[in-house]
């Protein structure tokens, strides 16, 4: 009995283990939910129409190019997962206050892992040790 109860805790934990995010996986959901975060602000201040904040809006879509293209670098697929990606993050934001929960959230995150995406990497691998 107890050699029949190892052996399926050892399946389990394999098991389980098997789903367990990688520091490439977690840095591809980080980048992509940063591309998102820049698709959507950029998109918020070009239909608010005021010139001041063309600029703005053309510099987060730089950025978010680049989180696109962090996330690429580990998973091909990963242009294809960001419109999921933005339909959680704005079912999200219709149930609090807006952009500005959003950029909270976000911000200083995102630079970040644009700053140093090698940096971010290492830190998922030591966070998942």
């Amino acid at each position: 009995m107890k050699t029949g109860l190892k052996l399926l805790l050892v399946f389990l934990f394999q098991a389980f283990s098997v789903f367990a995010a990688t520091p490439e996986q977690k840095l591809v959901d980080e980048a992509l939910s940063c591309a998102s975060y820049y698709q959507i602000s950029s998109r918020a201040l070009e239909q608010m129409n005021v010139p001041q904040m063309k600029n703005v809006a053309e510099r987060l879509k730089g950025s978010e190019k680049l989180a696109i293209k962090i996330a690429i670098k580990y998973d091909k697929d990963a242009e294809a997962k960001l419109q999921k990606v933005m339909q959680q993050q704005m079912s999200v934001m219709k149930n609090s206050t807006g952009l500005k929960d959003m950029i909270a959230k976000y911000r200083q995150q995102c630079m970040t892992l644009l700053s140093d995406p090698d940096k971010r990497l290492d830190y998922w691998e030591m966070a998942l040790m």
